[in-house]
């Protein structure tokens, strides 16, 4: 008896690798937490490293003066300096802040859960915010620079914020899971979405021509909405785009949705984006 056995691998196979995907950067790798025991009152300057892995603490004041931040355990700073530096919060880490600034020398990369409880700003000539993890988002938030990084970098990334505005200029990336009260797209930028990634948001303000675009191309990604998309310029010429129009949801502006496809009475994502085969096993017997 002959047997032959096919196994398919799309998710990895070569045409998929030839297209281009969302460029984004990739932050401070994953890890263990190495640096000096961090403590309330801690000044990090450049080339220090500081870390946290211990049960849950409130700390008043820490000062980041071009160092690095490393948490691995429970850690709530109630006033943080941030002068430039690294904070990144590492798998099963958490870490609470106040409002910060990413500007300039300045990155936050989080692998675990980090909560903002005030405004996020990310700017200057290469601030960068990067989400594997679960980002609680509380405040209003901003991308304002062109050349600095929003990013919410894996399938399983997940930013919440809900109720907020996010005003972006320059390009924003998500491959996960997008939930956010106002999604503000001002000229000169993009938001850039990988395959089966997702925003949900209460509105949409478009002001850039191709807004929103999908890659690589040939894949799918969705947006839904509940309240109004206010559209100045066209959102995508990516067909990939699938629109989810809560019952309800409205459209306004001369853009329009350009080549997406729109869902209305959708409930969600989940209900318009195909499955993706991510692996086929066959099994022949033969004479």
């Amino acid at each position: 008896m002959r047997i032959i056995l096919l196994v398919f691998c799309l998710a990895c196979s070569a045409p998929f690798q030839s297209q281009a995907q969302c460029p984004f950067p990739t932050g401070t790798p994953d890890g263990s937490c190495t640096g000096t025991l961090l403590t309330d009152g801690a000044n990090i300057n450049s080339g220090q490293t500081f870390s946290y892995s211990g049960a849950s603490v409130v700390y008043n004041n820490v000062n980041l003066n071009g160092g690095t931040l490393q948490v691995c355990g429970t850690l709530t700073i109630q006033n943080l300096n941030f002068n430039g530096g690294a904070i990144v919060v590492m798998s099963g880490g958490s870490l609470t802040l106040p409002g910060i600034n990413v500007n300039t020398g300045s990155s936050v990369t989080n692998h675990g859960t980090l909560t903002l409880n005030g405004s996020l700003n990310v700017g200057g000539t290469d601030g960068m915010f990067v989400n594997y993890g679960t980002a609680n988002l509380n405040a209003s938030f901003s991308l304002t620079t062109t050349t600095a990084d929003f990013v919410n970098a894996s399938p399983s990334a997940v930013i919440n914020a809900q109720s907020q505005t996010g005003s972006f200029t320059g390009e924003v990336v998500n491959l996960g899971s997008f939930n956010v009260g106002t999604l503000g797209i001002n000229g000169g930028s993009d938001v850039c979405l990988g395959p089966g990634s997702t925003i949900n948001a209460g509105s949409i303000n478009n002001n850039e021509p191709n807004g929103i675009i999908v890659r690589p191309l040939g894949s799918n990604a969705c947006v839904r909405y509940t309240g109004n998309a206010l559209l100045n310029s066209v959102l995508t010429s990516d067909a990939g785009l699938l629109v989810c129009q809560a019952t309800g949801a409205t459209m306004s502006g001369a853009g329009g949705f350009g080549a997406a496809t729109v869902s209305t009475d959708c409930p969600s994502c989940s209900q318009i984006l195909p499955v993706v085969l991510q692996s086929f096993t066959a099994q022949i017997a033969g004479q």
